[in-house]
């Protein structure tokens, strides 16, 4: 799925999780993206909330996914349009504070090589996520342990098997405020709600280093132009190891 590589190798597309809605997730006011645009893979990402300004649908040219809540449950899916099949089925518990603790799913996307996964989410005292551990039914077990400085998600190490396999590393620009909290990472969608506290500030270089070569890779920068409020109005990201170069624009409900 396209979206997949995108966000792999993009990462931080805006910055990143979010806890349920309340004051603290926007604190200048209710400013919901409506949807977003890209020029490296030309598409169009839209959003639709629910009464809780919680993103329960996402859509673009290849793929829609849906979220319902009932009670302390979350059912999620995806549907690939492009193969006209449902890749991701999946039912999460949550916690008092609306986020995600275990989940259960069933997935699809090699059509020839399904599995199913046990899923759990990990947060500290203060509500950061701090991991998230996928153990499949093919026998792989990836997961995620996320490094928090500042407010801010500094490090993910991913690792296979109990194996470290590469280190995703992310620095920050102190002076801007994260103010859309759009999650495109800690979830199979992206998300404003579900998985913990949000990134404070908006990141401005990411990149990565395996588990078996100290080289860095996958280097990219980020620089935004920001609205009145202080909301992204375009995003624009260029590759340091690679020819890359995207711009991100941004518009709202």
């Amino acid at each position: 799925m396209r979206i997949l590589i995108f966000l792999a190798s993009l990462l931080f597309i805006i910055s990143l999780p979010a806890c349920n809605k309340d004051d603290d997730n926007n604190p200048s006011g209710a400013r919901l993206l409506d949807h977003y645009t890209t020029t490296a893979y030309p598409d169009t990402y839209s959003f639709e909330y629910n009464g809780s300004d919680q993103i329960v649908k996402t859509e673009y040219e290849e793929a829609r996914t849906n979220i319902d809540i009932s009670g302390n449950q979350l059912h999620f899916t995806e549907y690939r349009k492009l193969e006209s099949r449902e890749v991701s089925n999946a039912t999460y518990t949550l916690n008092a504070q609306g986020n995600i603790i275990s989940g259960h799913g069933s997935y699809s996307y090699n059509q020839s090589s399904p599995y199913t996964a046990d899923i759990t989410y990990v947060y500290d005292n203060a509500g950061n996520l701090v991991s998230r551990t996928y153990v499949r039914s093919d026998g792989m077990t990836y997961a995620y342990l996320n490094t928090w400085t500042n407010g801010d998600i500094t490090s993910i190490a991913w690792t296979l098997n109990n194996n470290p396999y590469l280190v995703l590393y992310y620095e920050y620009d102190l002076n801007l405020e994260n103010k859309l909290k759009l999650d495109e990472e800690n979830f199979e969608a992206a998300v404003n709600s579900f998985v913990g506290n949000a990134n404070q500030h908006l990141p401005k270089r990411r990149y990565t280093i395996f588990a078996n070569d100290p080289t860095i890779v996958q280097e990219y920068t980020y620089a935004y132009s920001l609205d009145s409020e202080g909301f992204p109005d375009t995003l624009t990201i260029d590759g340091v190891s690679t020819v890359y170069h995207d711009v991100v624009t941004y518009h709202y409900k």
